[in-house]
């Protein structure tokens, strides 16, 4: 067991999966780590395999930590047939008045899109925590029902639970799209009053909320007050101002941005080139090309995309064929 645990802790899932097929007892711990092994490596597919193979050994019975790693692989994999199998069994042994469980079915049923079993499962949770809430409202959001967020996390607010960062970052982008910037403003406020405004993320989250609120002076205001710019947070406040029309703030801006030790990535190259086309700047955008090929960026997607654009709008019909090609 030792030496398939290395395995694991390594990444070499597979080896592990050799070894313990050769065990003469085998048990639902290591099984259930070989399956998180390959969940945190983005291979959820892989686990639900697994466990197919698994119900087939009679000898092992699943308990709630597999359970608990099997409904995110569904959640992960859109698996919503076999969610609701597991579902069905969960409700059998009596494990759904679990509260890990109950919040592990919301957000399974959330990330499927279906927010009405979601909500079925977390109304019947006694007292939901922190990461059931988080869990409901992160369903809203992705699947653009923000006003029920907005519902949801006012009754939130009056429960005992405090919201934590991730619920911030779901309902700052709920306002964000929704273009709802009272509520954004009310936020911002409670997260000062709970001491989260040295968060990065967050604050980089609060500008792109200004931003699509089309609130450029709150979203500089915000980007100012930064002690750290990193390179989303100078994606977050071009991309504000070029998508708002602004095209020569959005250069300027990226004229400091070089002026540091931050490197563009792909999403500031998108948004200057884009900058470029909006103000007739071809000489920038030709200097930009010659940089981005300096930096092997030409292949992606994104970045080929905004170079044919700026070069169809700023007339050259033959260059920007030339990068489609």
């Amino acid at each position: 067991k030792n030496l398939i645990n290395m395995y694991i802790e390594c990444g070499n899932l597979e080896d592990a999966r050799k070894f313990y097929s050769r065990l003469p007892n085998r048990d639902v711990e290591i099984w259930t780590s070989i399956m998180q092994g390959y969940c945190k490596m983005d291979q959820s597919s892989v686990a639900m395999e697994l466990f197919d193979s698994l119900q087939q050994d009679d000898m092992i019975i699943v308990d709630r930590v597999l359970f608990l790693c099997l409904l995110k692989a569904c959640g992960k994999t859109g698996s919503t047939d076999k969610g609701r199998q597991l579902h069905v069994q969960i409700v059998g042994i009596g494990l759904d008045l679990d509260l890990a469980i109950g919040s592990i079915l919301v957000g399974m049923y959330s990330d499927c899109g279906m927010l009405g079993e979601a909500w079925e499962v977390f109304k019947n949770i006694t007292s939901p925590d922190v990461i059931a809430w988080g869990a409901m409202l992160a369903g809203y959001v992705k699947h653009r029902n923000e006003y029920l967020a907005l519902e949801l996390y006012e009754k939130l607010v009056h429960s005992d639970v405090i919201p934590d960062k991730p619920i911030f970052s779901y309902m700052l982008r709920a306002c964000g799209q929704m273009k709802a910037v009272e509520e954004g403003h009310m936020l911002y406020d409670q997260m000062i009053r709970n001491g989260l405004m040295c968060d990065s993320v967050l604050e980089n989250t609060i500008m792109d909320m200004y931003a699509k609120c089309e609130c450029l002076k709150e979203a500089h205001r915000v980007f100012d007050q930064k002690m750290i710019h990193d390179v989303v947070s100078w994606a977050t406040i071009i991309m504000a101002y070029v998508q708002t029309g602004q095209g020569l703030c959005g250069l300027k801006l990226f004229e400091r941005m070089q002026q540091g030790d931050i490197k563009a990535d792909a999403v500031v190259h998108s948004c200057i080139l884009k900058a470029c086309g909006s103000v007739n700047d071809l000489e920038n955008g030709m200097m930009l090309h010659y940089e981005i090929l300096r930096c092997g960026w030409e292949l992606n997607g994104l970045v080929g995309s905004a170079l044919i654009c700026m070069y169809a709008k700023c007339g050259q019909f033959h260059d920007a064929q030339r990068v489609f090609d």
